[in-house]
């Protein structure tokens, strides 16, 4: 009897909280009401240049340029190159466009577009943490999953009207990815190969969460004989769909070509071997598996470096060196969190707190000895353990780590809740409470309250509203009204640029773009009549400077009394006419020799 009266409010709570259509949609209403308010700004000021990047790209697109043709032609037009990014996420961003132009005006179905992308991610989103969720803590780690996101001020930003970046898309397939890992059947096993191919051809942010995922599908081939049919079908889904992408993706001109930073011949080869490999191994009656799959890692490796050796460095690993000390190293996701958020305690905390909660949760949970024995259970938590390590030296990946923290978390909740209810206890009241102690929101509010806050954050702030001036398109305005023409800038400018006018730009901060980006640094760092030579020489007709851009610091420093820094004090320059100076975008006419 005590037994039946403990489990009764375990399937109260079950039954209240455990219907997940209806939890993910209220908690993405929820969020997606509380990230309303900005929708005014969408299209117009943007969150970061990648966002106007991919707007211009969707719309060369739509203008005409060929599906597998990448190269954005107005960035440094004598030197092309593709960018890296993948027409997977320019895609759908151009369906929604154009059925929205069937209501309205292009500038207007552009605007609707960048709203609803956005808010359609974070929708599966929600559906991705609740089935990871789930998976690791039972029916019960669905509701808090869905409601920490709701609640997740460092993750929703990444959901905002107007954000159309890929890094959205990515984690939300990482997390269905290891949801897939978590299942048992040919189809799951199908799915998390097809998933890992899509996020090898979307970008490589997430190569280490593909790395842990094929480790578990290894693992269950060589240690679980029951779970062979599932690591069949991921290898061989992974290699149908490592190459398949890549013929529907890359341009057929590069087929050969091996690259660093997306993925290509290379990366390619490495898919169709090891997950071919892999679903040979699963598939044949072999006595010595782990030689066999030894053998095949080996020859993957091989193939993948002989390719291109330079990857074996990793993505970066053919970056032009001479980027990092004049652009790369000053990248601000590319900071330590101290080095980005200095003293700000309150941002630290924010961006920290999920990840620490999500590592005692991990442990935690290792009280179940499913967990302890789950390959899939542990390649999760490596792949949310090394996003962590990782994001503490490079800010970026924090918003991964944020993201696969939420069902650990979860699933903590729902295991302590079981134990409450075991005891006697309200389950739902213990889970109100542990998702309010929780949730991202509580705890930044906690962190306003109680923390120090440095007298620096003020002021960093206010230097973060000025330099988004340089993201607002309504500054571009007076540069936009000169006939088309070669524009030199500093990197941060060159995506608005492109975004808001007719104008071909020297740079932009991406890396394959080197030639652009070093001869544009050489002009604006040298000094005035050795700058006025290379414009020409370059063919440059204008030159554009954000007055509150945060590369005028950076020119102050490493250049004084170069052309950016002239410009920046205001100072004439011989054979550069004032044409705009009046405004937050200044702009010269570069002279007749």
């Amino acid at each position: 009897m005590t037994d039946l009266s403990h489990a009764a409010p375990r399937r109260s709570a079950e039954g209240l909280l455990g219907n997940g259509a209806v939890m993910v949609l209220f908690c993405w209403a929820l969020a997606a009401a509380m990230r309303f308010g900005s929708v005014d700004h969408v299209g117009i000021r943007f969150n970061d240049t990648d966002d106007a990047s991919r707007l211009s790209q969707v719309r060369d697109l739509l203008n005409g340029q060929g599906w597998f043709d990448l190269v954005q032609h107005r960035l440094d037009p004598a030197f092309p190159v593709p960018m890296h990014w993948s027409r997977l996420v320019d895609a759908p961003i151009a369906i929604l466009i154009l059925f929205c132009e069937r209501f309205t005006d292009v500038a207007a179905a552009e605007r609707l577009a960048m709203t609803v992308w956005p808010l359609i991610v974070l929708l599966a989103a929600m559906a991705a943490v609740w089935s990871v969720a789930v998976r690791i803590g039972g029916v019960l780690a669905g509701a808090p999953a869905v409601l920490l996101l709701a609640f997740g001020l460092s993750v929703l930003w990444q959901f905002d009207p107007g954000r159309i970046d890929h890094h959205n898309v990515q984690v939300v397939l990482s997390l269905l990815m290891f949801a897939a890992v978590f299942g048992q059947s040919r189809r799951a096993g199908a799915l998390a190969g097809l998933i890992c191919a899509l996020m090898l051809a979307i970008g490589l942010e997430t190569i280490l969460l593909l790395a842990s995922a094929s480790l578990a599908a290894v693992y269950r081939c060589l240690m679980e004989p029951q779970s062979r049919t599932w690591a069949r079908a991921f290898g061989t889904s992974l290699a149908a769909g490592g190459i398949g992408l890549m013929l529907t993706t890359v341009p057929p001109a590069l087929w050969q070509v091996g690259v660093c930073d997306s993925l290509s011949a290379n990366y390619a080869a490495l898919a169709v071997l090891g997950g071919g490999g892999l679903a040979l191994v699963a598939s044949a009656d072999l006595r010595h598996r782990r030689m066999w799959m030894g053998g095949v890692a080996a020859v993957s490796v091989v193939v993948f470096g002989w390719i291109e050796p330079a990857c074996l460095r990793g993505p970066f690993g053919q970056v032009d060196p001479r980027l990092w000390p004049i652009w790369l190293d000053h990248v601000e996701e590319m900071k330590s969190v101290w080095k980005a958020l200095g003293p700000d305690l309150t941002s630290i905390t924010a961006m920290l707190s999920g990840p620490v909660l999500a590592l005692g949760a991990s442990l935690f949970l290792l009280r179940l000895p499913e967990m302890r024995r789950s390959p899939a259970y542990w390649a999760y938590v490596a792949s949310f353990s090394a996003s962590f390590a990782i994001g503490c030296f490079q800010i970026r990946t924090l918003f991964y780590a944020n993201m696969l923290a939420i069902p650990l978390i979860a699933a903590a909740i729902a295991l302590v809740c079981r134990m409450a209810a075991d005891t006697g206890r309200s389950a739902i009241l213990v889970l109100v409470a542990a998702v309010l102690a929780t949730n991202n929101s509580s705890v930044v509010l906690a962190a306003v309250s109680l923390l120090p806050q440095a007298p620096a954050k003020a002021v960093a702030t206010q230097s973060d509203e000025r330099s988004r001036a340089c993201m607002d398109l309504r500054e571009y305005a007076g540069l936009a009204r000169e006939p088309a023409a070669l524009v030199l800038s500093t990197l941060d400018m060159g995506p608005f640029i492109l975004a808001a006018s007719p104008h071909a730009v020297m740079s932009a901060p991406y890396h394959r773009q080197a030639t652009g980006i070093l001869d544009g640094h050489r002009i604006l760092a040298a000094a005035p009549d050795e700058a006025f030579a290379l414009l020409k020489a370059r063919g440059i007709s204008l030159v554009a400077l954000c007055s509150r851009s945060p590369h005028n610091a950076l020119y102050a420093s490493m250049a004084p009394n170069g052309l950016q820094s002239r410009l920046t004090r205001g100072e004439a320059v011989d054979g550069l006419q004032p044409l705009e100076t009046r405004g937050v975008v200044r702009v010269f006419r570069v002279a007749a020799p």
